[in-house]
This record gives structure tokens, sequence and C-alpha cells, in this order.
């Protein structure tokens, strides 16, 4: 035997005992709720509100939970009650008529909390009813919620189209993106694309991208020249919808460095004589877009 080898042997001998195996893992389970921790969910400044909203998402969805968040409603912190109608929609454990009652909470945050609830349970005539609420932060919750129901429609954000505040005019134009912009919306958007705000006229650029081509893809081509950088950004990407024109891949193929101006460059392909977009014009498009910043 060589010494190398040897040496080999009486590390070996050596060496500690490789440590048992550990045995299974007990299997995870959701927590239940401390003894009385339910009772204590009305209460004014108190940590458990805190709690709820950090364990909400592996409490139980138990009816022993329901109860007194539905009596928490009726706090009178807004914390608790925002906390307890987070936890009611989280564990899908409210419907509609119960979320109706604090559509006319004093608080707005509540409020706003309220409109999340409602969509979860796909309440749209409540939503529909909320499009008047003193509160612009309600407002635009309504305005994004109205688009996010199961089965969207642009006829509830009518009201919303014509609010005097832009920041909810805004939303409710980028909401025509998911719920569709009929003929009948599309000179309302158009118009809201020369509109003082650019929070508006980047809202109308996105709702274009739901319209017909041929009012969308003129007024998109436009507001490339935008001296607002969101602004060209969405006429951008609501172009890439409308590809299959080709005034829109004209417009998409302008100059990203013409001085002072943002047009973004998308170079199209030939494929068996078809001009087509792939997934490097997309590219192309954000790159632009960035360099115009």
């Amino acid at each position: 035997m060589s010494a190398r080898t040897a040496c080999r042997v009486e590390t070996r001998r050596r060496r500690p005992p490789a440590p048992a195996a550990r045995g299974p893992c007990p299997a995870a389970g959701r927590p239940a709720a401390p003894p009385g921790a339910y009772g204590r969910l009305p209460g004014r400044g108190t940590a458990l509100p805190a709690s709820l909203r950090e364990l909400v998402e592996v409490l139980p969805a138990e009816r022993a939970l329901r109860e007194p968040l539905v009596v928490a409603l009726g706090s009178e912190d807004p914390v608790v009650r925002a906390t307890a109608l987070d936890t009611l929609r989280a564990l899908r454990l409210g419907d509609a008529e119960l979320y109706a009652r604090t559509l006319g909470d004093p608080d707005i945050g509540v409020r706003v909390h309220t409109v999340s609830a409602l969509v979860s349970v796909d309440a749209t005539d409540l939503l529909a009813g909320a499009v008047t609420d003193p509160s612009r932060e309600v407002r635009v919750a309504v305005a994004k919620g109205l688009s996010a129901t199961r089965s969207p429609g642009p006829e509830p954000l009518v009201p919303l189209l014509d609010d005097p505040d832009p920041l909810v005019r805004a939303a409710a134009l980028a909401a025509l993106a998911a719920t569709g912009c009929p003929p009948a919306y599309a000179g309302t958007v158009v118009s809201a694309l020369s509109d003082p705000a650019w929070q508006v006229r980047a809202g109308a650029a996105t709702a274009l991208s739901s319209a017909e081509p041929l009012p969308a893809v003129a007024a998109l081509a436009g507001a490339l020249g935008d001296p607002n950088a969101d602004v060209r950004k969405a006429a951008v990407l609501a172009l890439l919808h409308h590809t299959a024109h080709d005034a829109a891949r004209e417009a998409l193929g302008g100059d990203a460095h013409r001085p002072g101006r943002g047009r973004a460059r998308v170079r199209g392909q030939r494929c068996a004589g078809q001009r087509r977009v792939t997934r490097s014009h997309v590219w192309a498009a954000m790159i632009a877009s960035r360099r115009i910043r």
C-alpha cells in the first residue's frame, strides 16, 4: 500500500459518521385561530387587524370567522372595518348584499375596499351605482373595478368618462381597453387625446387598443408625437393591437430619433407575402419608447 493510499484510508476512518436522516416533515395545515381571537375582532386599538392582514391567506374560511367579521363592519375604527372587508373578500365569506352595506361608509378607505369586495363577487350593478361617489379615489377604484368583472361592459363607465376629475376620466378611458371601445365611444376617446392632462391622453390611447381600426389607427399615429413619453408609449402599445392594418405598421415604422418627437420604430417582416409583427417588433417598440424619455 502506497503512502498516499494509506493516508486516504486513515482519513476515512477519522471522518465522523453521517447524521441520521430526518424523518418526514409533518403535514402543513392551516393554522387554527387562538381561542377567543374571533371575539376580539371588533375592538379598537388592537394589533389583531394587522395580524389578520398578514395571515389572511392561511386562515380557514370558517363560519365561526365570518360572524365576528360581519360584526366588525360596524366598528368605530375604520381600520377594523377595512380589515374585516379585506378578510371577508379574501376568504370568500361575503356576498354582494353584505358588501353593499359599506358603500356609504364615511371613511374613504373603507369604501375603496368595498369596491374591491364587490368586484370579487361580480356585483356590476352595485359598482355602477358607486360612480357618483364624492371621493375621487373611490371613483377611480370603481372605474378599474368595472373593467375587472367577469363580463365587463362600457355602459357603466359613461358617467366617469365625463367626470370633472382628470384622474377619474383617465381611469375610465383605460378601462375601455378591457370592456371594449364600441364606435359610439370612439369619438369621445379620440377627443380625449387632446385633453390638457397627460393622464387622460394616455388613458385615451390605451382605450383605442380595443376600438375599430378605422378611427383608432389615425388617432394613435398622431399621438406618437405627443410631448409626454407616457402617452407615446401608450400609443405604441395600442398600435400593436392593430398591426393587421398597413396604416398601423407604417405608423410604427416612424423615426424614433426625431428631435422633440417620439416615434416608435418597428420593422415589419415578410412571411409568405404577408407582413406580420413578431415578438422582436414588440421589443423594438419597447426599446424605442425608452429612448424617447
